[in-house]
């Protein structure tokens, strides 16, 4: 989908597109790839496998939910509050988004996972909220 007619659509809504760095990963054989966190499976994350279950031994994923949070925060000091910003992601970054989401501490307007799966910390984070 090319976004520029609803950037036209939306002149007041302000965009924000994190790419994620490349990465050695560990499945490709150390090969870099454009990712947020590691793969230690070629095949797709599925509940069990050990890409759902890694606790984040690197710390890529903490380090890019921190960026995330970063993000929200600069648009903050904009005067974009996060109760009017929306989080998406799709693949590992819908995995990203629903983790930065679920850990912000503040209600944000919105978030989206496509395809993703909730990392350990986000499965952790939606039970405390459940308890609240």
């Amino acid at each position: 989908m090319r976004l520029e007619p609803e950037r036209r659509r939306h002149p007041r809504w302000k965009w924000v597109h994190l790419r994620a760095p490349e990465r050695p990963i560990t499945c490709y054989e150390k090969m870099r790839h454009p990712a947020w966190g590691d793969f230690l499976d070629s095949g797709a994350v599925r509940v069990g496998s050990r890409d759902y279950e890694t606790r984040d031994p690197k710390g890529w994923y903490a380090e890019s939910v921190a960026r995330v949070h970063r993000a929200i925060e600069a648009l903050a000091a904009e005067g974009v509050p996060p109760s009017r910003t929306a989080l998406v992601g799709f693949s590992q970054g819908g995995a990203l988004a629903a983790e930065a989401a679920l850990t912000l501490g503040a209600r944000l307007a919105g978030w989206g996972l496509l395809a993703g799966w909730l990392t350990p910390r986000a499965r952790a984070a939606l039970v405390r909220s459940a308890k609240t």
